[in-house]
């Protein structure tokens, strides 16, 4: 071990400030920046956006703060000067009112929704051009508005790579590390096994790097997605070399990216899985994967690559941004302090950050909740979003879901005209969504995703939308047990796991072939089943109908029945082989019948 780098034994904590003075980095100021919201926008430069005398319309806040609403009243006659003189703003209020029937002259309100837990933070605007409904826009305040003291999203940046943008991700930073006493790690002697010390561009190339004992370190972390193998990774042969240089040439775009990212946020230290794991030792990937928790939670920063499907990819590419990501206009405002700026408003053209890459793997998914700061390189723009999940792990981890979250989370299904494949040994439970090798997708849930139903679990929060939403429970969990391989590592690998539940259930028979790409026919209540793998199992069921299934009512509610189709080897003890729909009347028949079941 003699080649590797080591610390200079010192327990004190990394001079922050010495860091960046290394990089002559100018010092920050805060003073009109305010990023305590959960989701920014980059900013992008001083550019002009339209304000004219025909839309200088004063956005008064209340000093009291909270949601407000702006009357907007437009005579037919300012309408067609605005319009002739090149109004935005005007000539937008007309085509969207003529969307809903409405001509000049035109009387509408725009109401102003905050941040949520901000009184004076804007963060949309409502225009009401129909009683019940109308179109919103994001708004935002340029960087050296005086808005910018109370509104915290900025227009869109393209160029995420930019001194500014960086400047920003610092500001942000510094703002939490000074502010949100939540988000900071623990102050314990945790650290990685290895780093890589990023050096000094041009000055020091990167080299892994092992912390003494005591040693108190920032790094900041990587999620990305790999898409599959990686051309440069720490093994047994190359530790001695990478303690000396790590070549750049041999990264990947998206390593390189997040080096240059830590470099510029003045942060000494990054970790990256395939380079500060052995991946030819599996004791030692055993032993830090069964670490990851800490390893994120304890993180300076998360970088989250998640416009980058690939590490080939990279993530600090010049964005090209849609033309209604651009501030079409903007109004005048006046601040709860007195003083006069001016808002910017643009549509966001509908953008959705769960349908990022880095979306779609469940290793980043766990990378995101457990970070609680994030600096997050979508496809259109850099979020910064800072969060307490890390702190307030509350729930019961079993086998790919949480305790909190059954009998919703056996509520999966493989998607339709997916490959359906199981892997060659045990690695979950049947009822487990990790006991397949395909795409699997959430039904019935009350969120819009399974992550942030998950997320809500995590937290331990009681949301609304996760209490009483279903009429009646046909489920109800007795009982579970999980025997690790690891016991030190609760979110590892299982080598058995079961859930007691009291269920009601009714005998029917299956009736498929396997030309039927996974589907089959339940011959008694005459409904289409999917399964859930392709496997022995299946072919075997479609060979005979002699074989009985069961279907396990999960959740009633008005609208939607889920229900498991299992196996039974003895009458008590079942495996899950695929799911159904059905329809609410038919939980009335008799022939349900209430029992006490083990679910393999």
């Amino acid at each position: 071990m003699s080649g590797y780098a080591t610390g200079s034994g010192t327990s004190s904590r990394y001079s922050y400030s010495r860091f960046k003075e290394q990089l002559g980095l100018p010092p920050v100021s805060i003073r009109n920046l305010s990023v305590s919201s959960d989701e920014q926008f980059s900013f992008d430069p001083e550019k002009s956006v339209h304000s004219c005398s025909h839309c200088n319309f004063v956005v008064q806040s209340p000093a009291s703060g909270g949601a407000f609403t702006l009357p907007v009243s437009l005579t037919k006659k300012q309408v067609e000067k605005g319009v002739k003189a090149g109004c935005s703003f005007i000539a937008w209020c007309v085509s969207e009112a003529a969307e809903v029937g409405k001509r000049p002259p035109l009387q509408f309100d725009v109401q102003f929704i905050m941040k949520e837990g901000d009184k004076h933070d804007i963060v949309e605007a409502e225009f009401k051009f129909h009683r019940q409904f109308g179109p919103s826009l994001t708004v935002c305040a340029k960087r050296n508005d005086p808005a910018a003291q109370y509104i915290s999203t900025r227009p869109i940046n393209p160029d995420v790579s930019s001194e500014a943008s960086f400047t920003l991700a610092r500001q942000w930073i510094e703002d939490c590390h000074s502010t949100h006493t939540e988000c900071l790690p623990n102050d314990d002697d945790f650290v990685p096994k290895m780093l890589i010390e990023v050096g000094l561009e041009g000055v020091k190339a990167p080299r892994l790097y092992i912390p003494k004992n005591g040693e108190k370190l920032l790094w900041c972390c990587l999620s990305y997605c790999w898409g599959g193998d990686q051309l440069i990774k720490t093994t047994r042969t190359t530790r001695d070399p990478f303690a000396k240089n790590i070549p750049r040439a041999l990264m990947p775009q998206t390593v390189r990216d997040a080096i240059k990212t830590t470099r510029k946020l003045a942060v000494p230290y990054f970790w990256v899985d395939s380079l500060c794991i052995t991946q030819d030792d599996p004791v030692e990937m055993a032993d830090q994967i069964s670490h990851m928790s800490e390893i994120y939670k304890r993180t300076h920063v998360t970088i989250v690559a998640s416009s980058a499907g690939k590490s080939t990819d990279g993530f600090l590419q010049h964005r090209v941004l849609d033309e209604l990501d651009i501030p079409m206009f903007a109004l005048p405002y006046r601040s709860p302090d007195g003083r006069l700026g001016t808002l910017c408003f643009f549509s966001d053209n509908g953008y959705d950050p769960r349908t990022e890459p880095v979306r779609k793997r469940a290793w980043t998914m766990q990378e995101r909740l457990l970070s609680s700061r994030i600096l997050d390189y979508g496809t259109r723009h850099m979020r910064w979003a800072s969060r307490e999940y890390s702190h307030a792990l509350k729930s019961t981890y079993i086998a790919g879901t949480f305790a909190e979250l059954l009998p919703e989370s056996l509520l999966w299904g493989v998607e339709m005209q997916k490959q359906r494949m199981k892997p060659s040994g045990y690695r979950a439970p049947s009822f487990s969504w990790a006991s397949i090798d395909s795409p699997v997708k959430w039904y019935g849930f009350p969120f819009t995703s399974y992550h942030e139903y998950e997320a809500a679990a995590v937290l331990g929060t009681q949301n609304e939308k996760l209490v009483g939403v279903h009429s009646r429970e046909a489920t109800a969990v007795l009982g579970m047990d999980t025997k690790l391989i690891r016991p030190e590592d609760p979110y590892g690998a299982v080598s058995e796991c079961y859930l007691k539940l009291k269920v009601r259930l009714v005998e029917d028979k299956w009736q498929g072939s396997p030309e039927f790409s996974g589907d089959a026919n339940l011959i008694k209540f005459e409904l289409s089943a999917r399964a859930d793998a392709i496997d022995e199992v299946y072919l075997e069921l479609c060979q005979s109908v002699a074989i009985p299934v069961y279907i396990l009512a999960l959740l009633i509610s008005s609208g939607s029945q889920l229900c498991l189709v299992a196996l039974s080897d003895d009458g008590i003890r079942f495996r899950r082989v695929g799911f159904v729909w059905m329809s609410f009347g038919r939980f009335n028949d008799r022939e349900w019948e209430g029992r006490d079941i083990i679910l393999l």
